[in-house]
């Protein structure tokens, strides 16, 4: 299968689904002014996997600092090692591998 087929065929699979879903006639089409989240479909040999993103990029992707320099870790990796240090807001918290801050 080329790209653009499968991309039709699942288009259509997931409208004719949520139209089900919604109590819809086929052929009434569905406003498409909702939330929009990306399904990314994959094919290995006879196993189709269908996955939604519901959560978009990740933060140190989206690109909403303005300004932003050099960093030795990640924003999320970040955010994680400090969710493993058992720290709690009321103790001080010192980071020396702050980066650019």
């Amino acid at each position: 299968h080329n790209e653009p087929s499968v991309q039709a065929i699942s288009k259509k699979a997931v409208v004719k689904k949520l139209q089900k879903h919604y109590a819809r006639p086929e052929g009434v089409p569905l406003m498409e002014n909702g939330a929009e989240f990306r399904i990314e479909v994959t094919i290995l040999k006879d196993i189709v996997t269908v996955m939604i993103d519901t959560t978009g990029f990740s933060l140190f992707k989206r690109g909403y600092r303005a300004d932003k320099g050099g960093a030795p870790i990640k924003e999320n990796m970040a955010a994680a090692i400090l969710l493993l240090s058992n720290w709690y807001p009321d103790k001080p918290l010192v980071d020396p591998t702050c980066g650019s801050g």
